[in-house]
């Protein structure tokens, strides 16, 4: 049955250790693999032999998730590379304690789960939490602050999305002391610094959604971090609901959008809330860049016309942006608030090219989010 499916195959051994460290069990494993098939490698502990190795049947959340991600292979994420945070990070007092919060990870693991389950390439970079690590991930675990945004700089280097769904310390102790501080004095104070600010310091042509867990004023609070950190999209959550705040399987969100619009979900699973926002990822990731069709009078006027369905990946009209041309010049332009046209700087490159005719179609794609855009014909 095995040889004659088309379907992928997924191979999870379980044998005593010596049968699986035993060159031939490796090489037809290795054999497998390069004939596409998924291995699920086993897990170590006791076996049915009474001995202590590596030969246990891999744990059911670990093959399940396998095959999750074997079928999702062709989900509308395929190809992309999602970076996702989770956990809430932990600043030294001592050797001994730390500054932390109530974050049990929950929304972040399940954000990139179903961003595994859609067909991305996923790296979760977890603070410390109590859950079970997920399969078919990379998963890189730190525990402060500044260990967190160095392994975000790095991840999202190559990234399409990066997803910060950890409660990242907002700040840490100035000075952290070598040995245990004793309980001896009436008193403790501590001198506390701010922690680096991930998705403000994070650059690159990347999306980049936030999580806002917020006590008080939940939308205008959310909607000011969104601005102040230039963010596609954040994700808003009043901690003081009963079935919404942390160590919960459930959360009611608010989407907040850069253009301005609001999305108020019902409770759900945290599972649902990440497959509603990664819907908004992917919408995001395919309308990097817009095509237009040029009208006569963008020809007359000489100046391009941006559609109010097309100008999400634009910053907020009368906003400047630069705008890079096909001969490779670029310019600073907006999109005007009365008329929804680029008109400052364009016309050199209308002049430059005077074979432009009604009907001609032009691409706009997306250099650095909200700050830098490509103009180009299409041949």
């Amino acid at each position: 049955t095995v040889l004659a499916t088309k379907a992928p195959v997924i191979v999870a051994p379980s044998m005593d250790a010596n049968m699986f460290q035993n060159s031939i069990t490796q090489d037809n494993l290795a054999k497998l693999k390069a004939r596409g098939f998924t291995i699920v490698d086993p897990g170590y502990g006791y076996l049915a032999s009474g001995k202590v190795g590596l030969g246990r049947l891999a744990d059911v959340e670990k093959i399940i998730g396998t095959v999750k991600q074997v079928l999702g292979r062709s989900g509308d994420l395929a190809g992309k590379r999602i970076v996702v945070t989770a956990g809430g990070t932990r600043e030294p007092i001592d050797p001994v304690r730390h500054i932390g919060n109530r974050s049990s990870g929950k929304m972040g693991y399940a954000m990139a789960e179903a961003a595994r389950d859609r067909g991305a390439t996923v790296t979760l970079i977890t603070a410390p939490t109590s859950l079970p690590e997920p399969a078919s991930m990379e998963v890189i675990r730190v525990e402060t602050a500044v260990q967190m945004k160095e392994a975000v700089t790095k991840a999202s280097a190559q990234a399409d999305a990066l997803i910060m769904a950890a409660a990242v310390a907002d700040y840490q102790p100035k000075n952290v002391a070598e040995a245990k501080i004793k309980k001896e004095a009436p008193t403790l104070t501590l001198e506390l610094v701010k922690t680096p600010d991930i998705l403000t310091e994070v650059k690159g042509n990347l999306i980049k959604v936030g999580f806002a867990a917020e006590s008080e004023d939940v939308i205008e609070n959310a909607r000011r971090k969104l601005e102040k950190k230039k963010l596609d999209l954040m994700a808003a959550n009043d901690i003081t609901a009963k079935e919404s705040g942390f160590a919960v399987d459930t959360n009611k969100v608010t989407l907040i959008s850069r253009d301005g619009k609001i999305e108020s979900l019902p409770l759900m699973s945290k599972r649902e809330v990440a497959d509603r926002i990664l819907d908004r990822v992917v919408g995001m990731l395919d309308g990097r860049s817009v095509e237009l069709i040029i009208k006569p009078f963008m020809i007359k006027l000489r100046r391009i016309r941006i559609d109010s369905d097309k100008r999400g990946i634009f910053p907020p009209l009368g906003t400047g942006f630069d705008l890079e041309l096909d001969d490779g010049s670029v310019i600073n332009t907006y999109i005007d608030k009365r008329t929804g046209q680029i008109w400052k700087n364009i016309r050199q490159w209308f002049k430059a090219h005077p074979e432009l005719k009604a009907g001609d179609k032009v691409i706009i794609t997306v250099v650095e989010p909200l700050k830098k855009y490509r103009l180009e014909i299409i041949k």
